[in-house]
């Protein structure tokens, strides 16, 4: 419902192709989604935090946020590319049915997991 200029300010004041500026609906979908998600598992906001994946090299990070109750874990593909993952769960606090937050699709009911994520792929696993 905003109404919004054309962008052709160049912050070092060099002239610069005309931008068209306008709202992003899947941008502002996404952010609702993670915001829904953040709301609704606290142990994303409060919980303790372990990094478990930190490749740099293949550009993967995952972690869990975690409390006496719950753990929650985030796995990143910060990648153009799909990367294969695998890795043992079970030493953390989840069930044997896992879904993934952002998809609301379950994954296989095996704790050592195995699966491509897409470029750029985010999982929220519960």
């Amino acid at each position: 419902e905003l109404a919004y200029e054309t962008e052709t300010t160049h912050p070092f004041g060099k002239e610069r192709p005309a931008d068209t500026v306008e709202f992003n609906e899947d941008v502002f979908n996404w952010y609702k989604k993670l915001i829904g998600i953040r709301k609704t598992n606290k142990v994303l906001s409060t919980g303790e935090i372990e990094f478990f994946i930190t490749d740099d090299k293949n550009r993967i990070l995952g972690y869990r946020r975690y409390d006496d109750n719950e753990s929650i874990i985030i796995i990143v593909n910060n990648n153009d590319i799909e990367k294969e993952i695998d890795f043992d769960l079970s030493k953390y606090k989840l069930s044997n049915s896992l879904t993934n937050l952002l998809s609301e699709e379950s994954l296989n009911n095996s704790l050592n997991i195995s699966f491509t994520l897409k470029p750029y792929q985010i999982l929220v696993l519960k």
